[in-house]
């Protein structure tokens, strides 16, 4: 039983951690998925997360995660695919926010990623 407890702890720390961490990891639920979303390193990121393309992907500041600093949609081909550059758009979608093609070291920020089949995950970052 000690045991038990002790690998049910070591777990939960691990996961606790990893939520914490500057890259990413944190996922939302929507549509019955779980999409678990990441941030590269450095103020141009690059986005990557679990599933089917995505329509959007949608960068806020964390303190005002309503205004959009930068965003990509692609409502029609719908086909942005995971480990999309910040900053950098595909032939077919559009540029929908373009306050920060650059982000600003030690900001908090959120990016947003609404996949194809109707889920979407978000996580914050710091870079």
């Amino acid at each position: 039983m000690q045991t038990r407890r002790s690998l049910i702890f070591a777990f939960l720390a691990i996961v606790a951690a990893t939520a914490c961490s500057g890259g990413g990891g944190t996922s939302t639920e929507v549509g019955g998925g779980t999409v678990v979303v990441s941030a590269s390193a450095g103020t141009t990121p690059t986005y990557s997360w679990t599933g089917p393309t995505a329509v959007t992907i949608t960068v806020a500041r964390a303190a005002a995660p309503s205004t959009a600093v930068w965003g990509i949609s692609c409502p029609i081909n719908r086909d942005i695919p995971s480990g999309s550059k910040h900053g950098v758009v595909p032939s077919d979608a559009t540029v929908t926010a373009t306050a920060e093609p650059v982000l600003t070291a030690g900001v908090k920020y959120r990016v947003t990623v609404a996949l194809i089949d109707g889920t979407s995950g978000s996580v914050d970052f710091t870079p």
